[in-house]
């Protein structure tokens, strides 16, 4: 009986990683694999090129200094180079609570690929608390003035779930051409210059950082008043019970990971929507106190 060949590696050879790196890359063409490397390394740049050059300037905004592509020139893009788009998870609604109450959120997961590029998957959310949806201006005298929380009724749940989808699509298609770190100076070259709109997180539109409202001091003694109460029954003391009774949980948008915001004895940093959730975790506390001494 004829011996069978064996190409397998032998123990030895991972026994010795010198011996082992010369059996498995002996035939290997150092020179042709960076000339490969390089060649791709080129056919990526000419497609990114043709990418940035289906945009215009009306598609870019600034994004604290950084250039950002809108959704319109997402779009572009994904239409001139042939981008596929697959949905692993359609629109999903999850809940989850803040400082203001619960809330729902939707998250939709892609797969953007092409056939030269590659493929990557992305995660999109939006959310019943994201601000083009939930809030709404306040005018006095003719004038916007600020803007106040939108009722439940009147936000349109659809439009928050196909946000999802084209925030997960924008996202992949960021990823995929590498245009997180992209600079003005780099878009100058395809005559897109630094355009006016710009996204400046947490700051009016003078430039300076937006505060947040303050509770009056009616509220601090309303909140103070029923944290006393609970201390009365239970025997805690009034700054545990309000430090319990100002903490919340909250689901982050993009690790979708539950975070824990401690709570906090000094009221007068609360905001009014916090200060409100505790008055409502304060009076359920009371009810349950109450209930439990009837029994």
């Amino acid at each position: 009986m004829s011996e069978e060949k064996n190409d397998s590696i032998e123990v030895s050879q991972i026994l010795n990683p010198a011996e082992s790196s010369m059996v498995l890359y002996e035939d290997f063409d150092v020179e042709q694999q960076v000339a490969l490397f390089k060649k791709r390394a080129d056919l990526f740049t000419k497609f990114k090129m043709i990418a940035l050059t289906a945009t215009n300037q009306l598609d870019w905004c600034d994004q604290e200094g950084t250039p950002y592509l809108e959704i319109s020139g997402v779009f572009k893009a994904k239409a001139v180079l042939g981008l596929n788009i697959r949905y692993l998870e359609l629109p999903k609604k999850t809940w989850s609570e803040d400082e203001m109450g619960k809330f729902y959120m939707y998250t939709t997961h892609v797969e953007v690929s092409h056939p030269f590029l590659g493929s990557t998957q992305a995660i999109g959310s939006a959310s019943q608390r994201d601000p083009f949806f939930s809030k709404k201006p306040i005018y006095k005298n003719g004038k916007k003035v600020g803007t106040e929380l939108k009722p439940a009724f009147e936000i349109n749940e659809v439009n928050i779930k196909k946000k999802s989808g084209t925030n997960a699509i924008s996202r992949g298609v960021h990823d995929l051409l590498a245009l997180k770190n992209i600079t003005w100076e780099e878009l100058a070259q395809y005559k897109i210059q630094k355009t006016g709109k710009k996204v400046e997180y947490g700051k009016k539109g003078n430039g300076q950082k937006e505060e947040k409202p303050k509770i009056t001091k009616e509220k601090v003694l309303e909140l103070t008043e029923a944290a006393e109460k609970i201390a009365e029954q239970t025997g805690q003391k009034t700054e545990d019970i309000l430090i319990e009774a100002t903490a919340y949980k909250f689901k982050d948008k993009e690790t979708e990971e539950i975070r824990n915001v401690p709570g906090e004895s000094d009221l007068l940093k609360l905001t009014p929507a916090r200060a409100t959730h505790a008055l409502k975790w304060m009076a359920g506390k009371l009810k349950d106190i109450e209930a439990e001494y009837e029994s």
